[in-house]
């Protein structure tokens, strides 16, 4: 759908502190399909991260989108099989007990923010993002900014994440996380407290307007 990216990706340019850099990720060579490419210089840039299950493909026609109303648009280079490292957390007893924390268990996940962040910046001539986050990739973001740092990010969008713990003791709900949602909340800051400004969308549908007065476009942002 397509949303109103002024309204959602801009927003005033507020101090912020970094947060301790507790690890270091290497660069990974970024993929062909990671990004929309031509960028021009000196454009907004915005890195996409995919949701749980999703790949870089499933986003190619929003990145175009972005790219058609002045962003510069990188998606984090994600495959469907990647999604098969998250397996690693079942070797751990913290999965079975339901209090698994998210690292090293998502540290490739992190890995490929770190690279789309390193090229969006590169390509569109920025110094910092905006992180438009969908699903799992809200939460991960989190866990990103609160260990790497909040440098190099200029806002955060989340589209449907979850953002709190999962409830317990209530019948039928079951924490898919197996607790790493219960240790980002508790541990990990939201984006405003670290200086970032933060915009979540959630809801059953969201069906955008094509045109709104130019909001929908880069100036202003």
């Amino acid at each position: 759908h397509r949303l109103k990216m002024h309204a959602i990706l801009s927003s005033p340019v507020v101090a912020h502190r970094s947060t301790a850099r507790r690890g270091s990720i290497p660069p990974r060579r970024a993929h062909p399909r990671a990004s929309v490419a031509a960028a021009a210089s000196s454009k907004p840039a915005v890195v996409v991260l995919p949701g749980l299950g999703n790949c870089t493909e499933d986003y190619d026609a929003f990145a175009a989108e972005l790219e058609s109303r002045g962003f510069s648009a990188t998606v984090a280079t994600v495959g469907r099989p990647d999604w098969l490292r998250n397996a690693a957390g079942l070797t751990q007893l913290a999965y079975w007990q339901g209090t698994l924390e998210p690292r090293p268990t998502v540290d490739w996940y992190l890995s490929r923010i770190a690279d789309a962040v390193t090229e969006a910046k590169a390509k569109s001539g920025s110094d910092r993002v905006a992180l438009v986050a969908h699903s799992a990739g809200g939460w991960m973001s989190r866990v990103y900014m609160q260990d790497f740092g909040v440098d190099d990010i200029r806002c955060v969008v989340t589209l449907g994440s979850p953002l709190n713990a999962v409830p317990k003791d209530v019948p039928g709900v079951v924490d898919q996380t197996r607790g790493i949602l219960t240790y980002v909340e508790a541990n990990c800051a939201m984006p405003n407290e670290l200086g970032v400004p933060v915009t979540c969308l959630a809801g059953r549908w969201l069906e955008g307007v094509e045109e709104f007065g130019g909001a929908g476009d880069v100036a202003g942002f």
